[in-house]
């Protein structure tokens, strides 16, 4: 311990430097107060009424008013896209008070490998700004879609999470998470199985389901970082909260069937009985629609005629889900409510439909503000005929034939 340092904290040493007369932002407390700040050597001493600390050869400087705040941290900084070398960049931006950035040099990584972002580390000690090292996740960004020198697997980036700088994982972006790439996930269980380390990224237009899914994968990996603190009725709550409603919330955090709504400043869910032997035959088109068009295209008012369609039949599939009938699905799998407004901003619609009603799809629906379409099958056969009729007139379109979850989100670590 440095006891110079603790003798200028108590005042019996001078300070070497004391800035007075300025506003300190407090970032642990919120407040901004009257001080300054006694420096011993390299160190911050004391900080608020310092005036004590002042003594024979003290420097004093006087703020004028001026703030004091501790150095900014850039928390997601790309610095070789500024097309300087780590000092010349490191001079930039101390001179404007960050002293820390967080940065996974992705793009030295794309050309060099992780050796060359090893040798842009080195290079950054003869500076006086920290670097907190965030692992790039995927090297290069796009696989497919571009030509690179450094490729990294996840065996790559153990050896990278094992650095003493390194604090975590980064860019762990909504689409790579919500089309499951294996080995980003198994760099996730990496990362989580390491102590202090995190998973960092960012959720551009991201909304609906994809955001649901984004929400929950972080909300049970921060959980399970926790050693597990919350239940899973808990963590709906969190992944509801962030979105405002329990719509997506909850079939992403449950899994399965089940029904959602607010009441007394909650979010309740219930899991109903489900038929497992149902195939989602899902057709993605290349185009989105919006849902704050989809909910502009809905009436403000709405027929007691056919807000009892709408209830009975909605009871009629709850029932047909459990049962596993495909008859009473039929019948049950009508809408007077949504459909008829929002078939026209999907201008496939038609042609999908077409397609599920010649494989004799019992069921056919728009997945929530669409663009998205749904099948719904107990056949196997007429799930893939469906898909490959649509797949032939639109070869655009994504296709999947998905089964329903029974568990919801989970965190599986190795």
């Amino acid at each position: 311990m440095n006891q110079k340092l603790l003798s200028v904290a108590k005042g019996e040493t001078p300070a070497d430097l004391v800035i007075r007369n300025g506003k300190v932002v407090n970032v642990y407390s919120g407040e901004i107060y009257d001080g300054g700040v006694a420096i011993c050597g390299d160190t911050i001493a004391a900080v608020g009424d310092v005036e004590y600390c002042i003594g024979e050869g003290t420097r004093v400087v006087d703020a004028e008013g001026k703030y004091l705040t501790p150095g900014f941290l850039d928390g997601h900084i790309h610095p070789e896209s500024s097309s300087l070398a780590i000092r010349p960049f490191a001079e930039a931006v101390l001179a404007h008070g960050t002293t820390g950035i967080m940065t996974d040099l992705h793009e030295v990584g794309v050309v060099s490998g992780l050796e060359g972002i090893e040798a842009i580390l080195k290079e950054a000690e003869a500076t006086d700004l920290k670097i907190y090292f965030v692992v790039p996740s995927h090297v290069p960004f796009s696989p497919n879609l571009e030509t690179s020198g450094g490729r990294f697997n996840p065996e790559i980036i153990r050896k990278a999470l094992k650095r003493p700088d390194a604090v975590g994982l980064s860019e762990c972006v909504g689409p790579y998470i919500t089309a499951g790439f294996p080995d980003l996930l198994e760099s996730f269980d990496t990362t989580l199985s390491m102590p202090g380390k995190t998973l960092q990224g960012h959720l551009p237009d991201m909304y609906g389901p994809a955001m649901s899914t984004c929400i929950a994968a972080g909300a049970a990996a921060a959980n399970a970082f926790l050693g597990s603190p919350f239940v899973k009725d808990e963590l709906f709550q969190i992944c509801a909260r962030f979105e405002g409603h329990p719509d997506n919330a909850a079939p992403v955090t449950f899994g399965g069937f089940t029904a959602s709504f607010a009441s007394d400043e909650r979010f309740h869910a219930l899991r109903m009985p489900l038929d497992q032997n149902w195939k989602f035959a899902v057709i993605i088109p290349d185009y989105e629609v919006r849902t704050a068009d989809a909910r502009r295209a809905m009436p403000k008012e709405i027929a007691v005629k056919d807000s009892v369609f709408t209830t009975s039949h909605a009871i009629a599939m709850i029932e047909a889900l459990r049962s596993g009938s495909e008859e009473l699905l039929a019948e049950a799998c009508q809408d007077v409510l949504h459909e008829p407004c929002r078939r026209k901003l999907i201008k496939d619609y038609d042609s999908v439909r077409a397609s599920a009603k010649a494989t004799g799809a019992p069921a056919f629906f728009i997945s929530g503000s669409g663009s998205t379409m749904i099948a719904l099958t107990k056949s196997e056969t007429v799930a893939e005929r469906f898909i490959e009729l649509v797949r032939a007139r639109h070869p655009n379109f994504a296709s999947h034939v998905l089964h329903a979850a029974s568990d919801g989100v989970r965190v599986e670590t190795k």
